[in-house]
């Protein structure tokens, strides 16, 4: 799991399966995925992570679906803002270790 989605998850975001049930991609006849799934997988897609749908599944889906493309958009510009205000510096190893700590933490509670 792309590792926006686990912040997401400890902070009250989108829960940590994408949805309040734990079923599998919901894949529709024509093989699309459905717009919950596209959302829940964003990050993970555009980070090229990917584990539990097959990439040109999601693409297509952000391709064909005008409701979610512009939610790709704004992760995508959102995620190059933030590598270029970082400006390559790394986080402090102080919130690195918090940071693991609470994966690790919520890992253990899912």
């Amino acid at each position: 799991m792309a590792i926006f989605d686990r912040l997401k998850g400890l902070f009250g975001g989108v829960p940590q399966n994408g949805n309040a049930d734990s079923s599998d991609s919901d894949v529709d006849a024509s093989g699309m995925i459905s717009c919950e799934d596209a959302l829940r997988l964003v990050n993970e897609y555009l980070d090229g992570e990917l584990a539990s749908a097959p990439e040109d599944q999601v693409r297509s889906h952000f391709d064909a679906c005008e409701r979610c493309y512009p939610h790709l958009q704004f992760e995508s510009a959102f995620k190059e803002a933030v590598r270029r205000a970082a400006g390559g510096q790394a986080a402090p190893k102080e919130l690195r270790a918090k940071l693991v700590a609470l994966l690790a933490q919520a890992d253990t509670e899912g």
